[in-house]
């Protein structure tokens, strides 16, 4: 009579062991995944960062050929503050927006263009950029003085009969 029990096995392995390799299999793959998976976060992270250097360096190149005609000519050079260029928002700024019934995050920066897509049955909608977070609190607000500058340049593109206002 035999006392010892019989284990089960699948193409001569035992079941454990069968057990512990696809369990390693596993995880090395999950491990594996999650690398890749960072490794184009950081690239698209890194390419994000280079296109933002790029734009800085392009803006500051147009502003001094700017301000080299207007010298040519007398004229003082503006004092110059791009909020939104190329589908980015300068660093300094938070951006929020809002409806008359309270639905948020309607706003989303598309193809380096700013789209505001707000749901009908709303009688207003706002955009709002605001210096620092934004908070309740009056007191915790930063704020930063705009006086200096004379214009704000605006590119809208939306259906005929849309409406804005600038306040």
């Amino acid at each position: 009579m035999e006392t010892k029990s019989k284990k089960s096995k699948i193409l001569g392995v035992s079941l454990e062991l069968l057990c512990s390799i696809f369990s390693a299999i596993g995880l090395c793959s999950f491990l594996l995944g999650l690398n890749i998976g960072q490794a184009k976060f950081d690239k698209e992270k890194s390419d994000h960062y280079e296109q933002n250097k790029l734009l800085k360096l392009e803006i500051e190149s147009l502003q001094k050929k700017f301000f080299s005609c207007l010298n040519s000519k007398g004229l003082s050079p503006p004092v110059v503050s791009v909020i939104f260029v190329n589908g980015s928002l300068d660093t300094v700024l938070e951006m929020g927006d809002n409806t008359s019934e309270g639905q948020t995050t309607l706003t989303k920066i598309i193809k380096n263009e700013l789209n505001m897509n707000y749901p009908k049955g709303q009688s207003r909608g706002a955009l709002f950029k605001t210096y620092g977070k934004s908070s309740k609190i009056l007191s915790e607000r930063k704020s930063k003085d705009f006086h200096a500058y004379d214009t704000l340049l605006i590119e809208f593109n939306g259906t005929i009969g849309t409406s804005f206002s600038i306040g």
